[in-house]
């Protein structure tokens, strides 16, 4: 009973993530079937092809932030979709010009997390963001995603 309990308190407390590459979320019914399986969850999406008006339509349906970055006439765009309530403590730190890298922090149970959205089809990553993967930069998650910051922030 205890350990029944255990998990339902760790599965209630945890942060939950979903990524998905949507291949276009430009029409009413794909978009709504995105988000009702990323309720309640941080959802990552890449590829998504929106304008302005179709993110004013998401947030029509999303409940929480909508942080994205965006190109017109691209198979490009990235977005994160924070719940409601992470709402008021997250916020976007950098994005490219390119519609394929977004960085939005997220403060839950007094931990700063960053999540880094990326898009780069056939396995580009290291050489989109400039990155060799052999040096030092890329070997530690925190030191890479720095410099991605770092490279990045003045885009927002």
């Amino acid at each position: 009973m205890i350990r029944k309990l255990t998990l339902v308190l760790y599965l209630l407390f945890m942060l939950r993530l979903v990524s998905l590459n949507a291949c276009g979320l430009r029409t009413a019914i794909k978009i709504t079937g995105v988000l009702a399986g990323g309720k309640g969850k941080i959802m990552c999406l890449q590829e998504t092809r929106w304008d302005e008006k179709i993110v004013r339509e998401v947030q029509k349906q999303w409940r929480g932030k909508i942080f994205t970055c965006n190109v017109t006439n691209s198979v490009r765009g990235v977005a994160v979709l924070v719940p409601e309530e992470f709402g008021e403590k997250s916020k976007m730190i950098g994005k490219d010009t390119e519609g394929r890298l977004i960085i939005v922090e997220i403060e839950y149970k007094g931990e700063v997390y960053r999540i880094i959205n990326v898009h780069c089809p056939n396995c580009r990553v290291c050489s989109v963001l400039g990155i060799n993967h052999n040096t030092s930069s890329f070997r530690t998650l925190s030191v890479f995603s720095e410099n991605v910051v770092t490279r990045y922030r003045k885009h927002c």
